[in-house]
């Protein structure tokens, strides 16, 4: 009789054909998305050369609040071009807010937003509606999602 020692694991299963075809397909394509699928990758012009790869576009019909403040923080010299850094969002957001009291009914908008590099100490911090600062939030994370950190970002309030 064979040992089963060794054929732990998906490995083992995917041997012994336990696994269900769903999931090797997923592992498969797990496979080849980290050996370089376009759409996992950064583009070839590479994350962190200053070029911009994706336009975000924040809708003021949507987020009128939002798209004023990055109006007017653009307008008083904050940059419209950002370089996603998910890591640093935490602390950008801390230094961002210090010393800005909360209110009722009102979130603290920053821009540029903490999930970029340029955010952080130094950036425009305004009161607007929970709602608006909310999903305008969600629509440039969306915007962004799959974008590798390093990747650079236009940031356009229409």
């Amino acid at each position: 009789m064979a040992s089963s020692k060794g054929k732990g694991g998906a490995a083992g299963k995917a041997a012994a054909g336990i696994l269900k075809p769903a999931t090797a397909k997923l592992r498969k394509r797990r496979r080849l998305n980290n050996a370089g699928n376009p759409a996992t990758k950064p583009p070839a012009t590479g994350a962190g050369n200053g070029k911009i790869q994706k336009v975000v576009i924040v809708d003021g019909k949507k987020y009128p609040e939002s798209a004023k403040h990055i109006r007017d923080a653009q307008a008083a010299g904050h940059p419209k071009a950002l370089t996603i850094n998910r890591p640093g969002a935490k602390s950008n957001r801390k230094a961002s807010l210090k010393g800005i009291p909360t209110r009722s009914g009102k979130d603290r908008d920053e821009y540029p937003p903490a999930m970029f590099k340029e955010g952080g100490k130094g950036a425009s911090v305004r009161h607007i509606d929970s709602s608006d600062n909310q999903a305008a939030g969600a629509s440039i994370g969306g915007q962004c999602r799959g974008l590798p950190n390093g990747a650079r970002v236009l940031i356009v309030p229409k």
